[in-house]
């Protein structure tokens, strides 16, 4: 791998059901930049839980996206900005765990894996646009 950056992007005009086509895009691209198989998983994932958030609480039918991925010598950079509501990724609050399995709910982790996996989280909203920013560190925990 070089030491140089290298950067791939894309835009997306996405409804609900179009969003795996811009997770199979960050795949793609994630595997040509050279990305280990725990930065690719981290950002597909990551990505799907922040789009199907956007989705079902921007409130939009359709959500403009755009998607960079930069491979810095040690990490994975994931950038995604999307033009929904506002949401800050760091002030969501945590899903509790149900109390029991009778009484489990489902939905609600994606705060978490979103937390879990990325290695560094940013989050902004810049010109109407909410602008997240994950790194994926080589040799990060999973």
């Amino acid at each position: 791998m070089t030491d140089a950056p290298q950067t791939r992007r894309a835009g997306f005009s996405l409804a609900a059901g179009d969003i795996q086509t811009a997770v199979a895009w960050i795949a793609s691209e994630a595997r040509a930049l050279g990305a280990t198989e725990r930065q690719s998983f981290g950002a597909q994932l990551c990505a799907e839980e922040l789009l199907v958030n956007a989705m079902n609480h921007g409130g939009r039918e359709r959500l403009a996206v755009a998607i960079a991925l930069d491979r810095l010598p040690d990490r994975l950079r994931l950038r995604l900005e999307d033009d929904g509501a506002a949401f800050d990724l760091l002030d969501a609050p945590e899903r509790r765990s149900d109390p029991s399995l009778s009484q489990s709910r489902p939905g609600g982790w994606g705060v978490s894996l979103v937390r879990r996996f990325a290695d560094r989280i940013e989050c902004n909203r810049f010109e109407g646009a909410n602008v997240v920013v994950l790194e994926f560190i080589e040799g990060g925990e999973p």
